[in-house]
């Protein structure tokens, strides 16, 4: 989990002092999941269980004490993320119509692996009132366009789909590539709704208050149509539709998982 966080540009340049206050997310992919006992059903988010809380605690451990990232220190976060040293979850891939994250970033389906990134906050999606696929990804589109945390010209995202959004997706004929198409195609917001919430963008790239800036045309949320910019994985149980949008600190991830080798 460490050498895959090692991986994202974001944790070796300052990630963790943001005043955003990161919070790694580990996804753990392979039979590991359960040689180990991960949870990857119902509360994958929540404690209960060692493995999940273990991964989380000591990547935490040695982020304070190796790196020295102490609040009021180091750490400058203005407010920070709830569980910041809890979110290790594995992939339901029993129940997910789609290939692992672990494949998207360049793993063997079936190998023992592990996916990180740091993300700026989480955000559950309650939709268990239609079986339209437009209908549900259209709520994904409005929920991850939100103007909030969106800072830079372009922004990151991942989704943590229940399996029976994934479900309904895939059973619509919809690939994990078709829903992120669909999606990067659809994110994003009026020029004028940035100024009115005072987020034009500035000439830096940044978002701010600029004047000069036109009141035309369309900001996209995605910069291109890449798993690295939309990471899709799906966790959790399968007894509503509710599903979490996950937002990335940076504007994707390393696209990169690193394989788990067996102890010798």
């Amino acid at each position: 989990a460490w050498d895959a966080l090692m991986l994202e540009r974001s944790t070796v340049g300052g990630g963790w002092q943001s005043t955003s206050g990161p919070a790694p997310l580990i996804v753990v992919n392979g039979p590991v999941r359960n040689r180990l006992g991960f949870n990857s059903t119902g509360g994958v988010f929540g404690p209960g269980f060692r493995a999940n809380a273990t991964v989380a605690r000591a990547i935490g451990l040695i982020v304070r004490n190796a790196l020295g990232i102490v609040p009021h220190v180091l750490e400058q976060a203005t407010q920070g993320v709830p569980g910041r040293w809890a979110m290790c979850i594995a992939e339901n891939e029993e129940e997910s119509p789609w290939e692992p994250l672990s494949v998207d970033g360049g793993v063997t389906a079936g190998c023992d692996a592990v996916s990180t990134t740091l993300l700026r906050t989480s955000e559950y999606i309650d939709n268990r009132h239609t079986d339209d696929p437009e209908k549900l990804l259209t709520d994904f589109a409005d929920t991850l366009s939100r103007t909030g945390s969106w800072i830079f010209k372009h922004a990151g995202a991942g989704i943590v789909f229940c399996p029976e959004h994934a479900q309904m997706l895939a059973g619509a004929g919809m690939s994990k590539e078709d829903v992120r198409s669909w999606l990067v195609e659809r994110c994003g917001r009026t020029k004028t709704d940035f100024i009115r919430v005072g987020k034009s963008l500035t000439e830096k790239g940044s978002r701010g208050e600029y004047e000069s800036a036109p009141t035309e045309g369309f900001d996209p949320l995605f910069a291109e149509d890449s798993p690295k910019v939309l990471p899709i994985v799906v966790a959790g149980a399968r007894n509503a539709g509710i599903s979490m949008v996950v937002r990335l600190f940076s504007a994707g991830w390393s696209g990169i998982t690193a394989r788990v080798e067996k102890p010798s």
